[in-house]
Formats: structure tokens, C-alpha cells, sequence
């Protein structure tokens, strides 16, 4: 709402106690919310603090139901993926560098996960340094 469409409240001054300066006190408030909320999203987002969505939490998936959704995995040592795994693929042997949903970081060396097998782990990022294998599938 632009401030020329705020029609002032009350009667003779135009002004009571609802409102500052000829606008009414919900149309402020209310955007000042908007922007601290964005804000907010901002800051979160930019400092590290937003984790990937679990999925298995919000009652549209569970570890042990089938997978539904399917991406392949470009590891990175800074980003953590869009979603939380319900499971991991690798199309090429060689080690694999996660960190879980629980916080541990584990590098699991060449031959520990079978090639073309669905592993069940909740994985929030696979790493760059320490991963070797190839043709990597985040699953959910």
C-alpha cells in the first residue's frame, strides 16, 4: 500500500489513537513485520543456519517408504544439498565424503558402498575433498 492510499482514521484532525502522522498503526506495523521476516530469511540464509528440508519430518516422506524424488550430487566442500537423503546411489566405485543429518562428517573409502545400490543414510552434504567416486545420487 502506497502512503497517498493510507486514508487517515478518526474525525476533525484526522488523526486518534490508531494512528502516527496519518497512517494507521496496522498498515505500519504490518510492514515493518514483512521486512524483519524477509530480513531475517536473509541473515539466516547468508550465515549458514538454514539446514537443508528434511522431508521425513513434515509427514510427505519416510526413511523407509520408496524414494519419490532423485538428484545427482555436484559435491561441494560450502553447500549442502536442497533436501535431506533418505538414501545415496554411486554409479562408479571410490570413496564418498558425507556429512549426516546428525552433524558427523565420515569419509567412506572405496569398496564400502556398493556401485548401483540405494545406501540409507541421511546425508545433508557430500563433500568435494575426500570423494571419488563417481555418478553420486542424492535419493529422498
Amino acid at each position: 500500500m502506497r502512503p497517498e492510499e493510507i486514508i487517515p482514521q478518526g474525525s476533525g484532525s484526522g488523526l486518534d489513537a490508531d494512528t502516527l502522522d496519518g497512517y494507521h498503526l496496522s498498515d505500519i506495523v504490518s510492514g515493518r513485520a514483512v521486512l524483519l521476516v524477509a530480513l531475517l530469511g536473509a541473515l539466516l540464509y547468508l550465515g549458514g543456519l538454514i539446514m537443508p528440508i528434511d522431508a521425513s519430518h513434515t509427514g510427505r516422506a519416510s526413511v523407509i517408504d520408496p524414494i519419490s524424488n532423485a538428484v545427482v550430487v555436484t559435491p561441494s566442500d560450502s553447500s549442502d544439498l536442497e533436501y535431506v537423503t533418505t538414501s545415496l546411489r554411486i554409479a562408479s566405485a571410490g570413496s564418498v565424503r558425507v556429512t549426516l543429518l546428525g552433524g558427523t562428517t565420515v569419509t567412506y573409502p572405496s569398496g564400502a558402498l556398493a556401485v548401483g545400490v540405494s545406501h540409507p543414510m541421511r546425508v545433508v552434504r557430500v563433500h568435494a575433498t575426500g570423494t571419488t567416486a563417481g555418478g553420486i545420487v542424492a535419493e529422498w
